[in-house]
């Protein structure tokens, strides 16, 4: 689950970039009084297909190595994935409340979005209900973690496609 989540957010965010980049590189390229760089592939963003990925080696090394970051970063999250097989803070287990993909990261809290969004009768019963609410706010956040894969999923398929 953790390797389909992020795969997918890259997808989601190539699937999005990969077209933008082939629209938009001849106007930025222009405006910033640069040439136009994609002339060897006529147009086309560099991809492994088109043989001109070579060209990007220095952006691969970084993106590799942010990857390596990210991934060191979750490492101690995971329960049972540490070096000793255990997670420990101060010399004692911990059990942590980990979902694959968390990475605390979420400035726009998109998670929470559906959860908070609250039909006038139902947030009158979560005001009296602490039990209701948190039920609620977990049923919204597991829809949006369903969406996520989803979306993730035909982002995959269409990267696929692009190249």
């Amino acid at each position: 689950r953790e390797a389909e989540i992020k795969h997918s957010r890259i997808a989601m965010l190539a699937a999005a970039g990969w077209p933008l980049s082939e629209l938009y590189h001849g106007p930025l390229a222009g405006a910033a009084g640069l040439p136009f760089g994609l002339d060897p592939t006529q147009g086309r963003a560099p991809s492994l297909l088109n043989g001109n990925l070579a060209e990007s080696a220095p952006l691969l090394v970084l993106a590799v190595l942010f990857a390596s970051y990210l991934e060191c970063r979750t490492l101690d999250q995971v329960h049972g994935l540490t070096a000793t097989g255990r997670t420990l803070r101060a010399g004692q287990p911990v059990e942590l409340t980990y979902s694959p993909g968390d990475l605390g990261f979420d400035p726009l809290s998109l998670y929470d979005f559906w959860g908070r969004l609250m039909p006038p009768l139902v947030e009158a019963r979560a005001a009296v209900d602490d039990e209701y609410r948190l039920d609620w706010l977990v049923y919204h956040r597991r829809v949006m973690e369903a969406a996520e894969i989803k979306n993730g999923r035909l982002a995959m398929l269409a990267i696929t496609g692009y190249a």
